[in-house]
């Protein structure tokens, strides 16, 4: 199926500009309409959202995010060997105790219910006490 795909590709590049326009530009659309940009509102709550919970719940040190700003990407991981696209960003978290810390964060489509929608990964350098991105979020940080 994605040597299909491929050689879809490679033809619609090859293909007089006329040819290809009305159809590639709508179909690529149409993959990424689910598949938000790094700045979206609703991943910055997610992330938010989720480190609060954990603070409050598992962490325990009364650290909250109180924003991420200056949020921009830095690759799109798409059209690979697997049928999961993953956009990595990075931003600045505010926190409640006046500290700025970079948080480097991944956007997957198709990985929400039943392979629809998206998720979001994130991780804050020095607040991964499980390292479960690796040490310093090097797993997010493309």
């Amino acid at each position: 199926m994605w040597k299909r795909l491929a050689i879809a590709l490679l033809a619609a590049a090859m293909a007089p500009a006329s040819a290809s326009a009305n159809y590639w530009p709508h179909h690529f659309q149409a993959l990424f309409h689910t598949f938000p940009d790094c700045a979206d509102a609703n991943v910055s709550a997610r992330i938010i959202e989720r480190f609060n919970w954990a603070d409050r719940n598992t962490w325990y040190r009364g650290i909250a995010i109180t924003a991420i700003a200056g949020q921009y990407e830095r690759t799109v991981e798409a059209f690979g060997p697997y049928p999961i696209f993953r956009r990595y960003c990075r931003g600045e978290a505010r926190l409640s105790d006046g500290r700025h810390e970079t948080v480097y964060y991944m956007i997957e489509r198709g990985m929400g219910l039943a392979g629809t929608g998206y998720k979001v990964e994130y991780c804050l350098p020095g607040h991964d006490p499980w390292r479960v991105y690796d040490g310093h979020c090097r797993v997010l940080r493309r």
